[in-house]
């Protein structure tokens, strides 16, 4: 289930023949959530997965659906620019009738969710861009910057509010 906002476009890992994306995907036009069915080929051995935002990232490095229960980030690499893309995954065993099915949630790997009763802004530390975020409401960190550190700058959304 993608809960990420994303247009997330997945095709396996092949060794010995070229990658085939898996039918059904492509831009949406309406952004909610719903279901994708995926399978890996009968020759298919490594049951390795690529992830890629369509059209705006680099594939991911390859990633496994087999261990249920696990919880993992997927950081994809944004074309053209010094950034990166976070998404969490959860990967359980489906209910009832699809009890021997795998079910991946993808989320956003990072939010921010004000609990103030004041709006805030939000923005990457030295970044010009920042988001406007209302009381009680919550948001996805978007694209962050590549490296080690990740930084949040907070203020009021008062004019006079300093970084």
């Amino acid at each position: 289930m993608n809960k990420s906002g994303l247009d997330l476009v997945f095709k396996p890992k092949s060794f010995m023949q070229t990658d085939k994306i898996a039918a059904g995907q492509g831009k949406s036009k309406e952004n909610k959530v719903q279901p994708l069915m995926f399978s890996y080929g009968k020759s298919e051995k490594s049951k390795r997965t690529l992830v890629e935002v369509a059209d705006k990232t680099q594939w991911s490095q390859p990633i496994s659906f087999e261990a249920v229960g696990s919880i993992m980030e997927v950081t994809m690499q944004v074309k053209d620019r010094k950034e990166e893309i976070h998404l969490g995954m959860n990967v359980e065993l489906g209910k009832g009738k699809y009890a021997l099915t795998k079910v991946v949630t993808i989320t956003p790997r990072f939010i921010i969710k004000n609990n103030l009763k004041e709006d805030l802004c939000f923005r990457e530390a030295l970044s010009n861009n920042f988001t406007q975020l209302e009381a009680g409401k919550h948001a996805p960190l978007g694209n962050l910057r590549q490296g080690q550190s990740k930084l949040l700058s907070l203020r009021m959304r008062e004019v006079t509010s300093r970084w």
